[in-house]
């Protein structure tokens, strides 16, 4: 445990933690639990409910309604696979209280695992005060007084990034967490972001019965992700009857006289009126770092977030940063690993962060994920590659479960065949991704894949086609 720091019994920081963290999402109880069980004495602050934004207006929450749309896809498809099931009708409410009570459980066993650690929660909106000495005191509204402790970790996460549209301020213009809300499915959503958070978004209210229109700012999809897999994600939504605007931005919102809104899109120097009966804004997260007190500590903060070296430290010691709130890789697993890796760094272990294997998923339909470079990002930096790819087409697996439109891409290193990237297009491609990962952090070959004996029928059988194919040995094995 960590030397504590006395304090004269006249101030008001009366408690002394080894370690504060503030902000209960997944980065910050992992990294209070991960601290506690290190035999920090901890304290968590958290204004709502633990879990933060993932938990209770998020992944999870979203997921929810992922699989609830997979399902009714799953029944309006069932006589193709020789099964009658009559008419497939969606009782939202059911739902709902369906995503509700997902919600409920996960806040409960968390509520109830992270005391059982011994941290001690404190309810409460933190505010940074001083924090240049050994003792960094955080002043906790609607708590009794204030708090300090020897190390601080900032789990503040994000908030949504609203653009400066005019009219963004409408009845029926709405952000992800009303999204998760609404009491009806709109017949026409019109969803402002063609970003994970908006792609997911469109299908789910696709599968439910939405007109869906997405409207993309860049080029094309899916920025973040490999062009290929974006394009073959663009196609794949057209065939669900998403209409697509990229390259394109709203200009402004109106409400039209019969109560719906109309937004003028512009592409170059064309306008189109577009209209909806609600719209969604999907355009990205910014760092909360407003209302923390951060201005008055000296604490270093960019235009992306709070800044942090790669062992997670701010500019003042003692205090870290870890999650949305650095600007850096806004994804819940991140975070959880970024609290860990400060953990360590508290207890002297100088741990550094890599994030060359990152994996990343987008639970659209169908599914998309990927890990290390893409290929634009490998020409970018001149890397000698090769880009290889096998479509699920001749995958058996995907054959018997009717979801063969998708591939698997491998980026590997020239000439050895190192892994240096894989992005996956298809079914589970969100649990597939995972036998690449860790080839990545291993630096793993395609002949490491290639001759690891995968189980027949199944969908890992298309990376390990793959990575035959990288060394120009395709088997197509169907059988």
């Amino acid at each position: 445990m960590l030397p504590r720091i006395g304090l004269s019994c006249e101030r008001m920081w009366s408690i002394m933690y080894d370690l504060m963290v503030i902000g209960g999402g997944p980065g910050g109880y992992h990294a209070a639990i991960y601290g506690a069980q290190q035999g920090l004495k901890t304290a968590l602050i958290e204004k709502n409910r633990l879990g933060g934004v993932c938990l209770q207006e998020g992944c999870i929450p979203t997921k929810s309604l992922v699989h609830s749309a997979e399902v009714l896809r799953t029944c309006r498809e069932a006589s193709t696979f020789g099964i009658d099931v009559g008419s497939c009708t969606v009782n939202w409410d059911k739902v709902q209280l369906r995503k509700q009570s997902v919600v409920k459980q996960l806040t409960k066993g968390l509520e109830q695992l992270v005391p059982a650690q011994g941290v001690e929660v404190i309810k409460g909106e933190a505010l940074l005060k001083d924090v240049s000495g050994p003792a960094k005191e955080v002043q906790v509204k609607l708590s009794d007084g204030g708090q300090s402790a020897a190390n601080i970790i900032i789990a503040a996460g994000s908030v949504p990034a609203v653009p400066p549209i005019p009219g963004i301020d409408l009845p029926g213009v709405i952000g992800s967490r009303e999204a998760l809300e609404i009491p009806t499915v709109p017949e026409r959503l019109l969803v402002v972001g063609g970003g994970v958070i908006g792609l997911e978004f469109a299908c789910i209210f696709s599968a439910f019965g939405s007109q869906v229109t997405v409207v993309e700012f860049l080029p094309r999809l899916l920025a973040s992700m490999d062009g290929e897999i974006a394009k073959r994600m663009e196609a794949e939504l057209k065939r669900s009857r998403i209409k697509i605007h990229t390259a394109s931005r709203v200009t402004e919102i109106n409400r039209l006289p019969e109560g719906s809104l109309s937004a003028v899109i512009a592409r170059g120097e064309s306008r189109e009126a577009i209209d909806a009966d609600n719209i969604l804004l999907a355009t990205g997260r910014r760092p909360n770092v407003e209302g923390l007190g951060i201005t008055q500590t000296g604490i270093e903060v960019s235009g992306k977030g709070i800044k942090v070296n790669n062992r997670l430290e701010t500019s003042q010691p003692g205090v870290y940063a870890i999650g949305d709130v650095t600007g850096n890789y806004l994804l819940a697993h991140v975070a959880s690993a970024q609290g860990m890796a400060a953990v360590d760094n508290i207890l002297g272990q100088t741990r550094e962060m890599d994030y060359s294997a990152v994996p990343s998923v987008v639970f659209t339909h169908p599914e998309a994920a990927g890990v290390g470079l893409t290929e634009e990002e490998a020409k970018a930096k001149g890397i000698p590659y090769k880009a290889t790819k096998f479509m699920l087409g001749s995958n058996s697996r995907a054959l018997t479960m009717g979801a063969n439109r998708g591939m698997v891409k491998l980026i590997t290193a020239v000439p050895d065949h190192r892994i240096i990237g894989a992005h996956i297009l298809g079914p589970n491609a969100g649990e597939l991704i995972h036998e690449l990962v860790p080839a990545i952090n291993t630096s793993a070959t395609a002949e490491d894949i290639a001759h690891t004996i995968h189980a027949h029928p199944t969908l890992s059988e298309a990376v390990m086609e793959t990575a035959h194919g990288v060394l120009g040995k395709f088997i197509h094995a169907l059988g």
